[in-house]
């Protein structure tokens, strides 16, 4: 429980969309803030991470569809005030661009672990 909410880590959002028998292919990619994919092959993997992008293509589809979550959103989100989102940003940025995607993309299965899951858990103290 987070809030008075419960909350999910990525990795359950992971397994959910993994089990979704429309989960085909994920891509994941990281960008400077002028948008230029940070990899081995661009030479540039000292850069500043400044977005996380997910890419997504489910099974039988033809287009990718793009999520992503940058470093501005958390800043005005106030993640950036923690601690622990500073030294992880690249983590954070991954994980909320993840959820996002997920969330979107397979949001029956999501749908279909709260109401068999969430439902039976005990309230909290």
């Amino acid at each position: 429980w987070i809030k008075g909410k419960i909350g999910a880590f990525g990795s359950l959002y992971t397994a959910l969309a993994q089990r979704h028998p429309q989960y085909g292919e994920m891509v994941v990619l990281y960008t400077d803030e002028q948008m230029n994919v940070i990899s081995l092959e661009n030479k540039n993997l000292n850069a500043d991470v400044w977005a996380c992008v997910i890419r997504i293509k489910k099974k039988g589809d033809e287009l990718w569809k793009e999520y992503f979550f940058t470093k501005d959103e958390a800043k005005t989100a106030g993640l950036l005030s923690n601690n622990t989102y500073q030294k992880c940003l690249k983590s954070m940025l991954y994980h909320r661009a993840k959820v996002r995607a997920f969330s979107t993309e397979y949001a029956s299965a999501w749908l279909n672990y709260q109401s068999v899951h969430i439902n039976s858990l005990p309230l909290p103290c």
